[in-house]
C-alpha cells in the first residue's frame, strides 16, 4: 500500500517507501508522518540535495552542518547521496535522539526534526516571544497576534500538510486540530519555518 505524498518521490519510489516503513517500524510511529515531515522539510521535492538558501541546511529533513558532523558526515556528502541512501542518515538522526516509543503524533515527530528540545514540551509552551530575532523572523506563525509563538501555532502549520485519509487507511491519532486546506497564511508560515531551519534543533 502506498504512503502519503509518494507521487512526489520521483526516483526509486518502491525502495524509498520500504525504507521509510522500516524506519517508522523501528522507532514505533506511523510511516506517513515521516512522509509528511519530509514533504514539508524538503519544500515538496523529496530531493536529497535541496538546500535552504538561508541556513545552508540540506536534504530530506534539512540537515545542518553541525547535525551532519554529529552523524559523521557533511552537508556536501549528504547532498550527493541518493534519497534512499540519505534515509540511512535520517535513521541515524533518530537514533541520536533515542526516539523509540516517544513519537505519539505527527506533532512530536516534527518537533524532533525541527527542534528536539521542544518535542517533550506542552503545546502551550512559548517558543518565540515578541522582541526577539526569532520572533521577528517567524512572525507569520503568530496566528492570534498575541506576541507569542507557541508550539501549538508551529504544529498547526505542519498539520496543514497532513493529507488524509492516508492511502494505507491509517490516521494521525494524537493530533488535536482539524486539518484544513492550504491557505496563503499556511504557506507563508511554512516558508518562515523553512527559512529559519534550523534555529534551535542542534
Amino acid at each position: 500500500m502506498a504512503l502519503v505524498y509518494d507521487e512526489m518521490v520521483l526516483t526509486d519510489r518502491a525502495t524509498f517507501e520500504r525504507r521509510v516503513r522500516q524506519i517508522a517500524n523501528r522507532f514505533g510511529f506511523n510511516p506517513n508522518w515521516l512522509m509528511v515531515v519530509m514533504r514539508f522539510e524538503s519544500a515538496g521535492t523529496f530531493r536529497p540535495n535541496v538546500k535552504n538558501p538561508y541556513s545552508g541546511a540540506v536534504g530530506l529533513i534539512q540537515f545542518t552542518s553541525s547535525t551532519a558532523a554529529s552523524l559523521g558526515t557533511t552537508t556536501a556528502a549528504l547532498a550527493s547521496m541518493t534519497a534512499v541512501k540519505q534515509l540511512d542518515y535520517v535513521e541515524r538522526y533518530f537514533e541520536r535522539w533515542n526516539i523509540t516509543g516517544k513519537v505519539t503524533s505527527l506533532d512530536v515527530l516534527y518537533f524532533y526534526v525541527f527542534a528536539p528540545a521542544y518535542a517533550t514540551k506542552p503545546l502551550s509552551y512559548t517558543a518565540y516571544a515578541k522582541g526577539t530575532t526569532a520572533y521577528s523572523q517567524n512572525a507569520a506563525l503568530d496566528r492570534n497576534k498575541d506576541g507569542k509563538i507557541t508550539l501549538e501555532e508551529i504544529a498547526w502549520t505542519i498539520r496543514q500538510y497532513d493529507r488524509q485519509p492516508y492511502p494505507d487507511g491509517s490516521s494521525s491519532a494524537g493530533i488535536n486540530s482539524t486539518t484544513g486546506l492550504l491557505t496563503v497564511a499556511t504557506l507563508a508560515g511554512g516558508f518562515y519555518l523553512w527559512k529559519r531551519k534550523k534555529y534551535s534543533a542542534d
